[in-house]
């Protein structure tokens, strides 16, 4: 029975010997490197909430040009310098004109502008900083609305990504 065993234990060796290759014997043919780098650091306002005051607007001068706002959203990134970001407003667009954000008020928007050129809502455009775009708001009303006075706001989320 001892020599039963003894020959199994030889014969299940040399099986496994020859079924598993041997790891010792080969070396690394292919090498794997790169360096993590964090995304930049970045903040608007210096982290406070940015606040547009349109003050009063008369209803029949709202014409996309009057009213404008050039908004100071202080962006500041680190380890940034030449790269290539992406910036963009998220929120509600408005049910006239998807492009423009929605506000408290049926039939008024405001429309976003960097650099004369429309930001449309929850789009995001390229910028290389340390180039920060002039930002523009401007109130916008549905063709031939017939706006009633009131309070008005709306709000979204400026948002910069690192590509």
């Amino acid at each position: 029975m001892k020599s039963n065993l003894v020959t199994l234990a030889l014969l299940f060796a040399a099986m496994t010997q020859h079924a598993v290759p041997s790891m010792a014997a080969e070396s690394d043919n292919i090498k794997f490197v790169g360096k993590l780098v964090e995304p930049p650091a970045c903040t608007f306002n210096g982290g406070k909430p940015i606040e547009v005051n349109f003050g009063e607007v008369r209803t029949d001068k709202i014409d996309g040009t009057n009213f404008k706002k050039t908004v100071d959203y202080g962006l500041k990134c680190e380890r940034a310098d030449g790269k290539v970001l992406k910036l963009s407003l998220t929120g509600g667009a408005s049910g006239f004109d998807p492009t423009v954000l929605a506000t408290s008020v049926t039939d008024l928007g405001i429309k976003l502008f960097l650099d004369d050129t429309v930001l449309e809502v929850n789009k995001s455009r390229d910028l290389t900083y340390p180039k920060t775009p002039v930002l523009t708001v401007v109130p916008v009303k549905k063709d031939k609305a017939n706006l009633k006075g009131g309070d008005f706001n709306a709000s979204g989320n400026l948002k910069i990504e690192y590509i």
